[in-house]
């Protein structure tokens, strides 16, 4: 068995990848569960004793987790009871119980999330050569995915998935610095959202070389089977990921928000757009109205970083 990692930013069009590649039997894809990543790939090959506590915990999220309960798994199907198991151990019972209920027969299991990129080094050589572990870094252009963000409400929290372009032009510059850190490394495959639009097919093929797949053009009729395990908020977010490429949709974002907020998230990601070739969109605006408009969002980061260190602080307190 063999798994393949997706990581991106949010509203790259990784669900649209991962619903393409799902065309192939071979390959078995899950939908997104943040939950598994922070219980389990966080340092990965951490050991731990799987005592009741971990066996109460790991029911409560199959049945309470508001996207892993939609999987169907029974934990006794795991077979990992007190046992002293990697971390990464349980995550892999956990999606090959999945792939053993939807597609038994794929040989490769698929599984995307928006921070593993930040957990890479951690696997290991011995855990990637174990379970043959591939990546795929999916990138796109920053304002592309601000003005997605910008009009999506999270079925998670209610509400906008981002509406400060500080905030996304230093996720995307964090997240695509650590992306060309691992550029040359033979497990790591790099993907520019753009490219799979507008050559879909090549792209395609591309990507199943890199997995050791043959490609068949007919896959391409084929509608994917991720888009029908999606729970219904979802679905509703990703009314497009079963259609053909949408080319003339990749430009969207230049006249539907602010030229402030464009030439915000320009100034943040300046060399990194010219060197993924990103055109700088050229607009005229007033320094004075720019200066108010970007500490009014500088400020409002700040306010939003303060939250956070605050609700950490609670959590970990709580968790003592």
């Amino acid at each position: 068995m063999s798994i393949i990692f997706i990581t991106y930013v949010n509203r790259s069009g990784s669900t649209y990848l991962a619903n393409s590649i799902s065309k192939s039997p071979e390959i078995f894809v899950c939908p997104e569960a943040e939950i598994l990543i922070d219980l389990f790939l966080t340092n990965p090959t951490e050991e731990i004793f799987i005592n009741k506590l971990w066996v109460k915990k790991i029911k409560h999220i199959l049945t309470k987790d508001k996207k892993l309960k939609f999987w169907g798994i029974h934990y006794k199907n795991l077979q990992i009871e007190e046992t002293i198991i990697s971390k990464f151990e349980v995550f892999y019972a956990i999606i090959n119980e999945y792939r053993n209920i939807i597609k038994p027969n794929a040989s490769f299991i698929l599984f995307k999330g928006t921070d593993l990129i930040f957990h890479y080094m951690e696997f290991g050589k011995r855990l990637k050569a174990q379970y043959k572990i591939k990546f795929i870094a999916l990138i796109r252009d920053p304002r592309s995915i601000y003005y997605s963000q910008l009009r999506t409400i999270s079925p998670t929290t209610k509400k906008r998935m981002c509406s400060n372009p500080i905030d996304l032009g230093n996720h995307w510059i964090r997240f695509t610095n650590s992306v060309e850190n691992f550029r040359m490394f033979p497990d790591f495959f790099i993907l520019k959202f753009e490219d799979l639009i507008c050559d879909y097919s090549n792209n395609l093929k591309l990507i199943f070389s890199y997995f050791v797949i043959s490609f068949n053009q007919n896959l391409q009729e084929n509608p994917g089977d991720l888009f029908s395990r999606l729970p219904d908020d979802h679905k509703k977010i990703h009314p497009n990921i079963t259609k053909p490429p949408m080319i003339n949709s990749i430009n969207n974002w230049e006249n539907h928000f602010s030229k402030y907020s464009i030439h915000i998230i320009q100034k943040i990601t300046g060399s990194y757009l010219d060197n993924l070739n990103y055109s700088r969109f050229e607009i005229r605006i007033n320094p004075y109205v720019y200066l108010i408009i970007y500490f009014y969002y500088f400020f409002r980061s700040k306010i939003s970083l303060f939250k956070a260190f605050l609700k950490s602080k609670w959590n970990f307190k709580n968790h003592s």
